[in-house]
């Protein structure tokens, strides 16, 4: 049994258009036009218990909105979250915590950004990709080598990565 599964989530914010001009700006105070932008659609993985999750890609992907459902600081539109074999509606950042999850904020540095090898030798090796799109990173992009000379292609050889 898997300790996190993710099962078909979705997110979709509603985000003021914006229009060029100070008159346009002033219009906007009494009547707004909004757009609806898609975040994340039908998001599914699992997690197992002690398993060190990377979720990589381009700016606008949806990590981040990602990681904040799973950390209760937003809430799905559809889909369901499981925690060990529970159905769980994670509805803040202290009951997230509650049940074991915590989430680095990708501005929050306690340490230097790591390369291809450093982020392997810091997880011991076991690292899982979730997602389609390996990142613009040195060494993250399969034939690109980092500063020494690792590439994804060649680390998955000695260790256990996995790409979902």
């Amino acid at each position: 049994m898997s300790y996190i599964k993710v099962n078909q989530i979705s997110k979709t914010f509603k985000v003021a258009k914006k229009k060029s001009g100070l008159k346009e700006a002033f219009k906007s105070f009494f009547k707004r036009e909004y757009l609806y932008v898609e975040a994340i659609k039908d998001a599914s993985f699992e997690i197992e218990k002690g398993e060190i999750v990377a979720y990589i890609g381009p700016n606008g992907a949806g990590k981040s909105t990602l990681m904040s459902m799973l950390f209760g600081m937003y809430e799905p539109d559809e889909g369901e979250i499981y925690v060990r074999g529970k159905k769980e509606k994670i509805s803040s950042p202290n009951y997230a915590t509650q049940l074991n999850i915590g989430m680095v904020h990708q501005h929050f540095m306690l340490v230097e950004n790591f390369t291809v090898t450093g982020t392997v030798n810091v997880t011991g090796g076991n690292v899982t990709y979730v997602g389609g799109v390996i990142g613009s990173a040195p060494g993250a992009n399969s034939n690109q080598p980092d500063h020494n000379g690792a590439t994804i292609r060649n680390i998955t050889s000695y260790v256990n990565v996995t790409v979902a």
